[in-house]
């Protein structure tokens, strides 16, 4: 498996009735970019804000430590 980097923009209505557009950071261990964004994809699926997956791409990280 390897590591990709990924971004997810949330749209979320204000108070006022504004949207105001969030973009969070993600790493996700998967075995492609398609299989990346379908993780991600399926993890926020139930989530109250409209998100899109705005890039995904290979992160040069070796692994991670617990």
């Amino acid at each position: 498996m390897n590591y990709y980097q990924s971004q997810v923009k949330f749209a979320t209505e204000q108070d006022n009735g504004r949207i105001r557009n969030i973009k969070e950071n993600y790493i996700v261990e998967a075995e492609s970019v398609g299989d990346a964004e379908e993780k991600l994809k399926e993890k926020f699926k139930g989530s109250m804000a409209e998100f899109s997956v705005v890039s995904v791409k290979e992160a040069n990280i070796m692994g991670i430590v617990k």
